[in-house]
Order: structure tokens, then C-alpha cells, then sequence
């Protein structure tokens, strides 16, 4: 029982370190204060960088983000941002970046890379 245990979750967290994540996953936040619930939409893994977009609903609307994660080495960027609706979706890269601890980008980066 528990080999086919240990087989099952290994093969989950495969499928999602490859595929799309069909419904939002709640991404928890390691620290409080921030009045935005986050939401992983989209998980999908391209050589050693994982391609993730996320939804952030706050007081103001939802925004979205689609960016890239390097896990291997800490750092991510932005390569797309949209107020309200997705299809508004503007595609400008920034650089990428290193994590600040307790930043909502920080815990997405732990969310996404732990899987």
C-alpha cells in the first residue's frame, strides 16, 4: 500500500510540474497584511524554467501576471501583465530579478518550485 502511495503522489506532482493547472490553486502567503487573495492559473514547466500565470484579487479588481521562474537559480520575471481582463494581457519582459523573502513573488516562486 504505501509503494503504491509514494507511486501516486510522485506521478501527480509530475503531471503538474508539466501540464497546465486546470482550476485556480489558492497560493498561500507567508505573511499577512496583504488585502489580495492569490491564485495559480497556469503551471507549466519548459527546460529548467517554469512558466506560470497567477491572478491576484484584491480591493481594486483582479489583476494577472504571467511570468517565468528559474528555480535553480532563484530568480524570475514579469513577462506579462493585465488589469481586470485576461485578454488585455500586455507582453512587455522585465529582467529578471531575485526574490525578496515575504514578497508575494517570493511565495509564488516557493508555491511553484516546491511542486
Amino acid at each position: 500500500m504505501k509503494m503504491t502511495t509514494k507511486f501516486s503522489l510522485t506521478l501527480i506532482s509530475a503531471i503538474l510540474s508539466t501540464a497546465a493547472v486546470a482550476a485556480e490553486v489558492p497560493i498561500p502567503r507567508s505573511v499577512g497584511g496583504d488585502k489580495g487573495s492569490y491564485f495559480l492559473l497556469e503551471r507549466k514547466k519548459v527546460g529548467g524554467i517554469v512558466k506560470v500565470l497567477h491572478k491576484r484579487i484584491g480591493p481594486s479588481g483582479a489583476n494577472y501576471t504571467k511570468t517565468e521562474i528559474n528555480c535553480s537559480s532563484r530568480k524570475m520575471r514579469v513577462v506579462g501583465l493585465a488589469d481586470d481582463e485576461l485578454k488585455n494581457m500586455n507582453k512587455s519582459s522585465t529582467k529578471w530579478f531575485d526574490l525578496v523573502e515575504g514578497s508575494s513573488e517570493s511565495d509564488l516562486f516557493h508555491f511553484v518550485c516546491s511542486k
